[in-house]
């Protein structure tokens, strides 16, 4: 069975394929998956604020559907985005990197709409495999052996998920690309499914 890999350059050659509001679309899907890791983490620490982040977040699937809002609004939201990710004091938390993995996912999402630059969208794709990366590791650290650790992880079905659904996406966004009548349906599509599979991101 094929194992994939985070490969950053392939994801680099596709996502410059695409116009960027389909590279937005893509990066806002890796974001919104992982929505679900911050709420967990402001829960238990007590502090950030998770409907804010997640009002940043819709504001971003409005713009990319057509509801488009101005630079200066999304520098804002940027700003605020950046606002919440945690601080220090939360440390003690494990749940912490995976909450900052969710911001920056969506800070670079904000970035890529802003400056079409599609290191932000393949940026934003990282920091989701990255959360499952570390939270495979630290899960499953004992019967994970060395030399083959990495293997391992990459192997994990976690990691291999969001790895296909990261495939499965950019396919779609390709053929969106080449009829734009589709678009809007794709999108949609592409944002439904993400706010599901957000329930699956660290297994049922």
């Amino acid at each position: 069975m094929l194992i994939l890999r985070f490969d950053e350059r392939a994801l680099l050659a596709e996502l410059g394929r695409l116009p960027n509001h389909l590279r937005v679309a893509f990066a806002g899907a890796c974001a919104e998956r992982q929505l679900p890791n911050y709420v967990s983490f402001s829960k238990l620490a007590g502090t950030g604020n998770a409907n804010l982040l997640a009002k940043i977040l819709i504001c971003i699937w409005e713009d990319i559907e057509g509801k488009s809002a101005s630079d200066d609004e999304l520098r804002q939201k940027l700003n605020s985005c950046i606002s919440l990710l945690p601080n220090d004091e939360a440390n003690a938390l494990k749940q912490q990197v995976y909450a900052n993995d969710a911001v920056a996912s969506l800070a670079y999402t904000i970035r890529a709409r802003l400056t079409g630059d599609c290191r932000a969208a393949m940026w934003a794709a990282r920091r989701a495999y990255e959360a499952l990366d570390h939270y495979v590791m630290a899960r499953f650290n004992p019967i994970i052996v060395q030399p083959d650790a990495e293997n391992q992880i990459a192997a994990h079905p976690l990691v291999q998920a969001e790895l296909r659904r990261q495939r499965a996406d950019l396919s779609q966004l390709q053929e969106a690309a080449m009829n734009a009548a589709d678009e809007r349906k794709v999108i949609t599509d592409l944002h439904n499914r993400s706010r599901v599979d957000s329930k699956l991101f660290f297994g049922p």
